[in-house]
């Protein structure tokens, strides 16, 4: 007898059933993998925003800060340290007390000057009338000149001797660095302490020998006042002005130094040794005639296989895509190539990597960092 098998219809009841909520499930993951798969194509891409030609011409250096006033405090003659009357970082005023040397001695040589010109310019005005009326013959009036005029050098001497026993400071500035101990015997011309002043600031950059060539040499770049920038207060800017400039390259970098001076920040403790930049719009000073036009990376053009027009990698913010944008280019600058049409200024282009692109692509903008010019 042959059997017959009769469907379960509760059992498929209930797989319809389950089949049902789970299609929504399925469809939720398949589009969440989608999404995720559409958000791991975005590819990264450096940005660079196209400005006209103010400030394209700019290039920022990095500085040294040093004291436009720097000197050596030494004591002129030898002796013995009696006070130091300064600190490492210590502010002085002009004239105030560095150090004091032992003056006994000095003070002794003094009197014993004094003494010996008093007598002798006794001698001397006792013997001039006697000379004049005729009752010494002159050889006796010119010892005593000779030994009026010998002990007056002496005085002078000692005097002069006494006032180098005091070091005095020329300006007024900041003790940047103390080299001895009190009581201690120190030498003539032994540096004492190194004394700055702290009103005027030199800040020295290195300028590579391509824009020292471009730089006009008829005086009128003097008037340009570049901006000085502090890592500590890096929205503010302060103005220098050109103090000189070296005529022979650093050995081995070929740049040379260029030197500018500003007042030292009231708001700042600024120290020498520290460092800063200096940003310089080369169109002020060059002898080059920069027109106004764009200049945008080397690395943000390109040639389409197959063609002979240059193109560029436009970003919209809008759709987060890119599109090729046909451009005209000018002459090539050390900071770029220039550009005469196809672009307009606060545009947004690619700046790197253009041999992955693709039109339409969707990219994630990097962090806008622009290449200095």
């Amino acid at each position: 007898m042959k059997t017959v098998h009769i469907p379960n219809k509760k059992r498929t009841a209930t797989k319809s059933i389950i089949a049902l909520f789970m299609a929504p499930l399925l469809l939720s993951a398949c589009s969440d993998d989608q999404l995720q798969v559409e958000k791991q194509i975005e590819r990264p891409v450096k940005l660079y925003t196209v400005t006209d030609s103010h400030g394209q011409y700019s290039r920022t250096f990095p500085a040294r800060v040093a004291a436009a006033k720097t000197t050596n405090l030494a004591f002129r003659i030898n002796g013995e340290l009696k006070k130091l009357a300064i600190l490492s970082g210590q502010k002085v005023k002009k004239n105030s007390v560095i150090a004091r040397l032992d003056d006994k001695d000095i003070k002794q040589d003094l009197k014993n000057a004094t003494s010996a010109y008093d007598l002798a310019k006794a001698n001397y005005d006792r013997n001039l009338p006697l000379f004049e009326q005729g009752v010494i013959p002159k050889s006796v009036i010119d010892n005593a000149q000779r030994q009026l005029q010998l002990t007056e050098a002496n005085l002078d001497k000692a005097k002069n001797y006494l006032s180098y026993s005091v070091l005095r400071a020329p300006f007024a500035g900041v003790i940047a660095r103390v080299d001895v101990e009190n009581f201690q015997t120190v030498g003539a011309n032994q540096t004492i302490a190194i004394l700055q002043g702290e009103n005027v600031l030199e800040v020295t950059i290195q300028v590579p020998e391509s824009i020292i060539m471009s730089v006009r040499n008829d005086g009128s770049n003097r008037t340009y006042h570049p901006n000085v920038i502090f890592p500590s207060l890096k929205e503010q800017t302060f103005k220098a002005t050109y103090k000189e400039h070296s005529t022979t390259p650093n050995p081995g970098s070929q740049t040379y130094d260029v030197t500018f001076t500003m007042q030292a920040p009231k708001n700042l403790t600024i120290l020498p040794g520290m460092t800063a930049s200096v940003v310089v719009d080369l169109a002020q000073i060059s002898r080059v005639n920069h027109d106004n036009v764009m200049i945008v990376p080397s690395a943000a053009v390109t040639q389409l296989d197959g063609e002979t027009n240059s193109y560029v990698w436009k970003y919209s913010a809008e759709t987060q895509t890119i599109s090729k944008q046909k451009v005209e280019l000018g002459k090539i600058q050390d900071s770029g190539i220039e550009i005469q049409s196809g672009l307009a200024p606060q545009d947004q282009i690619v700046a790197a990597g253009l041999n992955l692109l693709k039109e339409g692509m969707k990219v994630k903008p990097l962090q806008n960092k622009e290449p200095g010019l």
